[in-house]
């Protein structure tokens, strides 16, 4: 009788073959999904931006007057790049004193794919009087995230 302990060669090989078909079918809806995930953690980011900028321009006057001076302000995000730096100093000092406050030194991060290589970017859109109320868009990468200006105009 044969006493020897252990798997043969063909059952290690049929293992390894199960091991590979599964991870073959799991690992394009695993990928999928962490896409998914770094895709929604940017529109997150994105947003968090956008509320920090509405935040700051509903709450100080100063901010409010700097940025109502136009009907409408763009900022430019850049990737790689602390949060606050991105507001010019020069146009807009107390606003980029607010986003300081509320980021301190983090940097602009996108991860996903999708928006790789792209900017944030909040556009400011000024009521047509004194008081009125100030809209703030946000896109990555030419999208939108959340409401557009599109959809807040109303169709005649």
């Amino acid at each position: 009788m044969n006493k020897n302990k252990g798997f043969s060669l063909v059952e290690l090989i049929v293992v390894v073959a199960i091991m590979a078909v599964l991870v073959a079918i799991l690992a394009p809806a695993y990928l999928s999904y962490v896409e998914k995930t770094r895709k929604g953690t940017d529109e997150d980011m994105a947003e968090s931006i956008r509320r920090a900028v509405e935040n700051a321009v509903a709450s100080d006057l100063e901010v409010y007057d700097e940025i109502t001076e136009a009907d409408e302000v763009t900022l430019t995000f850049t990737e790689d790049a602390k949060i606050y730096e991105s507001v010019a100093a020069t146009d807009y000092p107390k606003l980029q004193a607010a986003l300081k406050d509320t980021f301190g030194e983090k940097k602009l991060d996108i991860k996903s794919k999708a928006y790789s290589g792209g900017n944030v970017v909040v556009t400011i859109i000024s009521g047509s009087g004194a008081g009125d109320a100030v809209m703030t868009y946000v896109k990555i990468k030419d999208t939108y995230v959340g409401p557009s200006p599109e959809a807040a105009t109303p169709t005649p």
